[in-house]
């Protein structure tokens, strides 16, 4: 908005430019230079910058307005416009990128013949946000699957998204088929912090289905008489590594009586009783 501290008798020229400071021509205002005319008897005239819609989100952005210096003579007087500029504000509009992530496909399994082999997990902002401030993503790779042993594949701690750059990443991770008693597992890929944008949707979970089954034996290794102290021994083992542990239950029969002529115990030395017909096979042991 031009103003004056006076009136003028006669219409003034005045000769101007607009240059862009952060803003950039045809996207974010329309490009206008030009003269303008303040008229005789007014105190003030607006010069008008055409602002742009972008649909960006990229923060306030500044435009220059300079005016030329500017002579006019009326009779014996002379109007003088001295040279300036002007720095106006385009405020912008759109909201803060909303940042998501997802798994695509996310129940998979160790099976060979199974066609759920991949999982895919997405990180991605909205496409508008392309051309405008770039959004960094910090992330973390958790849950019971352990990365090299049970699925192949990176999960990055860091996404920059926008600026100019793509609006999603895609991540493909592979199942690894192992020989472990491990039961479904779990990867999760969590948003630990936004830079740049708004956290979203914080994580995505696949799992991992396990086909491998294990099968629990029992052998009497040890026979045992009546003399005092005297232990027999029976073995349970399981043909496969387990990563939890694992309880068989069991029967006893035969002519002795339980209580009368043996006692069950969970451990060699005959110190802790067992309470019940349940044995339990500690995690990694056979």
């Amino acid at each position: 908005l031009l103003t004056s501290d006076r009136v003028f008798g006669v219409n003034v020229p005045i000769t101007y430019t607009i240059s862009s400071g952060t803003a950039t021509p045809g996207v974010d205002h329309k490009l206008v230079s030009g003269t303008t005319t303040f008229p005789a008897g007014a105190l003030n005239h607006p010069i008008e910058v055409p602002v742009l819609d972008d649909g960006l989100v990229e923060g306030n952005e500044t435009v220059t307005i300079t005016l030329a210096a500017t002579t006019v003579s009326l009779g014996g007087s002379t109007i003088s416009v001295p040279a300036q500029s002007k720095t106006l504000t385009i405020l912008d509009d759109e909201t803060s990128p909303i940042v998501t992530v997802q798994a695509i496909d996310s129940s998979m399994s160790e099976d060979p013949g199974a066609k759920n082999q991949t999982v895919q997990f997405k990180v991605s902002i909205p496409n508008q946000t392309v051309a405008g401030q770039p959004v960094n993503v910090t992330l973390a790779a958790k849950g019971s699957a352990t990365a090299g042993a049970d699925y192949t594949g990176t999960l990055p701690t860091n996404v920059v998204l926008g600026g100019g750059g793509a609006t999603s990443q895609t991540v493909t991770l592979t199942v690894v088929d192992d020989s472990l008693i491990e039961g479904t597992e779990s990867i999760i890929w969590e948003i630990t912090g936004v830079s740049g944008g708004t956290k979203g949707t914080g994580s995505a979970t696949a799992t991992i289905a396990d086909n491998d089954t294990a099968t629990v034996s029992v052998s009497g290794v040890v026979n045992a008489d009546e003399n005092p102290g005297a232990l027999g021994r029976f073995d349970f083992t399981l043909d496969k590594v387990s990563t939890t542990n694992t309880t068989a239950t069991f029967s006893v029969g035969g002519l002795a009586t339980r209580g009368l002529d043996f006692e069950l115990f969970s451990d060699a030395a005959g110190k802790n009783a067992l309470p019940s017909n349940q044995i339990t096979i500690p995690s990694g042991s056979q």
